[in-house]
């Protein structure tokens, strides 16, 4: 079980490049953010959650006029 966690404390170690290279693409993901591109991604996303729950709402009215 002490070998585990040695194992486990040396992993978590980082060099000083690999810090400085996950700083750096964090600030190129952050630079390269485009919230106009989230939003359409999302107002897509709605969209078609909206038809396939008018698909829904169409199907479930036809088995109510069915049995009635």
């Amino acid at each position: 079980m002490t070998t585990n966690i040695e194992v486990t404390k040396k992993e978590n170690r980082r060099s000083r490049w690999q810090k400085l290279t996950t700083s750096f693409m964090a600030m190129d993901q952050a630079m390269s953010y485009d919230p106009q591109e989230h939003r359409d991604a999302i107002v897509k996303h709605l969209w078609e959650k909206v038809a396939q729950l008018e698909t829904r709402v169409n199907e479930l009215e036809g088995r109510n006029q069915h049995v009635a």
